[in-house]
């Protein structure tokens, strides 16, 4: 009997890593094919949504994007028809921040919580990115063109007009409204380098999403077991396949799980490809003993 019953265990364990293999698949399958629309066509908040997915099995995007569009229509409808962008985006920051208590964490940051989208809208708080993807959702249904500015350790939005320099806003600060010069300390207080040109420049959808896993992947590697960090691996390597940095985790990954065969795929990748700031001889040393 404890011989059948441990033999049952295996079989169980066996069944849940299929489950979550075919789950992971199919998040992946999907968020691929949100992708394979082009950029421009990308509907940011439901791939954000099946980020979220990944490690909550029963959420349902659908959700959470028809509660986006109740916060926009009761945005709308608190000011006039006729309201112009600057009251558009006002009336934005005060139904977030002021009227329903959305704020950027503060005492568990790395909470892996905060890069989940459903869960960002449900408790009202988050990291810079994920708060300033449902700020930018909301404000492009409210018909205010955004853009989402990558800067180094600090995600913000830009407001962009016709006549006018796009006006940055630290969503993270409750939509704080920011200048170059406020981007600049960012930049160098969070980042840790020199302010570039190319750091004010809009950002893909696709950028923000291999954001958001990175994100999850830094947070998770050190405090996760390493299917948790491959999950997020597999799904930034299929969206950014030519990432000699990701290959390399992911082949670190499959090495602390004892998958070698895996991990030499990952390397042999890398010694085809020969990315320069990667040492060939350590990486045939690395294959050799795999």
């Amino acid at each position: 009997l404890l011989k059948r019953a441990n033999d049952m265990d295996s079989q169980a364990n066996q069944l849940r890593r299929l489950a979550d293999f075919v789950h992971e698949r199919s998040v992946q399958d999907a968020l691929m094919a949100e992708f394979k629309k082009g950029d421009a066509k990308v509907n940011l908040l439901h791939a954000a949504l099946l980020l979220s997915k990944l490690d909550n099995v029963e959420l349902e995007p659908a959700h959470y994007e028809m509660v986006v569009e109740e916060m926009a229509a009761e945005i709308r409808d608190s000011t006039p028809k006729d309201a112009n962008a600057t009251q558009r985006l006002e009336a934005l920051g005060k139904y977030m921040f002021k009227e329903n208590g959305y704020h950027g964490s503060r005492g568990d940051y790395y909470n892996r919580s905060n890069s989940y989208l459903n869960e960002v809208i449900d408790d009202r708080e988050g990291i810079p990115i994920t708060l300033s993807v449902l700020y930018m959702e909301l404000g492009r249904r409210l018909s205010l063109k955004m853009a989402g500015i990558g800067l180094p350790g600090h995600f913000v939005v830009a407001q962009l007009g016709k006549d006018k320099e796009p006006q940055l806003i630290d969503v993270f600060e409750d939509a704080k409204l920011m200048t170059p010069k406020d981007a600049e300390d960012i930049v160098r207080s969070f980042g840790g380098v020199p302010m570039l040109d190319e750091h004010l420049e809009p950002v893909g959808n696709r950028s923000i999403i291999v954001r958001m896993l990175r994100n999850l992947i830094g947070i998770s590697n050190n405090n996760e077991p390493p299917e948790v960090v491959l999950r997020y691996l597999n799904t930034l390597i299929l969206l950014q396949p030519n990432s000699p940095q990701e290959h390399l985790n992911r082949a670190l990954m499959h090495m602390r799980l004892k998958q070698n065969k895996k991990a030499k795929a990952d390397v042999l990748w890398l010694l085809e490809k020969a990315p320069p700031q990667f040492d060939k001889q350590r990486l045939m040393q690395l294959y050799q003993r795999l």
